[in-house]
Formats: C-alpha cells, sequence, structure tokens
C-alpha cells in the first residue's frame, strides 16, 4: 500500500513538473487544479483524496492524521459546506486589523511571541 501511494504520488509529481513553467529565476508557477484553474471550488480537496494534492504537505497528511482526513474528505465530498467555510473564512480575515507603529509587532516565528 504504501508503496502504491509513494508510485502515485511520483508519477502526479512528474505530471506537475511536465505543467509547470518558470516564470522567474527562483519563482515556479503550476496549476493547482488542472482540471479547472480559474475556477475557486473545493476540487483542490479532491485532488488531496486522490492523492494529487500540489504541496509536500498534501501527500502523508490526509493519510496519517485522522481530523485532518475528515476534513479533507467533507471538503471533497460536500463543495456547500466548503463554499460556506470559504465564505466565513475570507469574511473573518476581512475584520483582522492592521496594525501600525507601536500597536504590534511582526512575529520572528509565526507558532511563538516574540
Amino acid at each position: 500500500s504504501h508503496i502504491c501511494r509513494s508510485l502515485l504520488f511520483s508519477l502526479w509529481e512528474a505530471v506537475l513538473r511536465g505543467k509547470s513553467q518558470k516564470t522567474a529565476e527562483l519563482t515556479t508557477s503550476s496549476l493547482w487544479t488542472p482540471s479547472l484553474p480559474t475556477v475557486l471550488d473545493d476540487k483542490y480537496y479532491v485532488g488531496v483524496v486522490q492523492h494529487k494534492g500540489i504541496f509536500t504537505s498534501d501527500a502523508p497528511t490526509p493519510l496519517t492524521d485522522d481530523f485532518t482526513m475528515e476534513q479533507v474528505m467533507a471538503s471533497a465530498d460536500q463543495p456547500s459546506a466548503w463554499e460556506e467555510g470559504f465564505v466565513a473564512a475570507m469574511i473573518k480575515m476581512g475584520e483582522i486589523e492592521v496594525k501600525i507603529g507601536n500597536q504590534g509587532e511582526a512575529r520572528r516565528r509565526c507558532s511563538f511571541i516574540n
């Protein structure tokens, strides 16, 4: 099973590398969802379930973490739930107030307070 998954990941990586285009010396771009790259929808999660994730973290995470696997499956199986969650997240992010001057500081490492 592990060998099959590794082979699938390798084959998918080869497909992605073939579709990638160098846009600058240190920048590479690729399609998030090759089926409909210009549409924002749940297909990214469908790809993760099918072992076609494009990020290094996509490959092992859904297979080893039950909570994450449940979230990925729910996003892939229930497009309307994904859409509602995305809208709620964007609204919440839009309410984040920018701190300027002495109001706050940027963290050197996101997971720790300076």
